[in-house]
């Protein structure tokens, strides 16, 4: 990831997501057909910092609010829903585990604000 990845104003976040929407259209049906993402839309959606977009500032993240977010959401969707969902679910991920304490978030992002956090529900049966 590069050091301008996570960062600029809500506008600037929108605009890098609505910039890879031409190359998430273009691997569209293989993401879908392979049920992952292909490796050039997983390497541009993480340089970008949209895979940790809502880790904290103070961490390093862009710490994106829910509107910027959901903006951001939105644009890559229009290329590929599928990667706009994933980005979705694992910045998701890192706002829910932006709630744990200090040393928590510290062994999270300490080292790498860029690192991805994939929660998961578990129903009880």
């Amino acid at each position: 990831m590069n050091d301008t990845a996570l960062s600029g104003s809500s506008a600037d976040l929108v605009e890098r997501a609505r910039g890879l929407a031409a190359l998430l259209r273009e691997h569209a049906d293989e993401a879908d057909r392979g049920g992952r993402l292909p490796e050039a839309v997983a390497t541009a959606l993480r340089d970008a910092g949209f895979l940790s977009l809502q880790v904290p500032r103070a961490l390093g993240g862009p710490g994106a609010d829910f509107r910027t977010a959901f903006d951001v959401y939105t644009e890559l969707g229009r290329g590929c829903g599928s990667s706009g969902w994933l980005a979705m679910v694992l910045s998701g991920g890192s706002y829910m585990a932006s709630l744990l304490g200090e040393r928590a978030r510290q062994e999270l992002w300490g080292a790498d604000a860029g690192a991805v956090v994939a929660a998961q529900r578990h129903v009880r049966r």
